[in-house]
């Protein structure tokens, strides 16, 4: 029987890690992380970073403020494109009135005495078939 004792004794203290020993190891390990963590100089961290990243926010402000002149160039330019459309009506009108309706008023006086002849050689028609 002791020879049962010394066996059962051996496997028991081969395989003997219990609970609590695993728990308290895992804690030791985030305590001593932790304390690793705390103790390296935060403004390493800091140094290494992108200059650019810090300078995001005046760049936003800037895109920003570019976007809100675009607006603003926008609605200028549909306002001149709305004067430039008047003043080509207006321009349109000017010449028709200085070239185009003199060429109106000259044909239409021509058509005036051709109808007056005509009338007159009707009459004249007329005036010699009466007789």
């Amino acid at each position: 029987m002791t020879r049962k004792r010394r066996q059962n004794r051996r496997n028991i203290s081969e395989m003997s890690i219990s609970f609590l020993d695993v728990i308290s190891c895992g804690f030791g390990a985030i305590v001593l992380l932790l304390l690793i963590a705390k103790t390296v100089d935060s403004s390493f961290l800091q140094t290494e970073k992108d200059p650019t990243l810090s300078s995001i926010p005046v760049i936003q402000k800037k895109l920003f403020e570019i976007r809100g002149e675009i607006n603003v160039l926008k609605e200028t330019l549909k306002y001149k494109e709305i004067q430039f459309q008047d003043a080509r009506k207006e321009v349109g009108q000017r010449l028709a009135d200085e070239f185009v309706k003199p060429l109106v008023d000259k044909i239409d006086k021509e058509k005036r005495e051709k109808e007056l002849e005509k009338e007159k050689e009707d009459t004249d028609n007329k005036n010699n078939n009466n007789d």
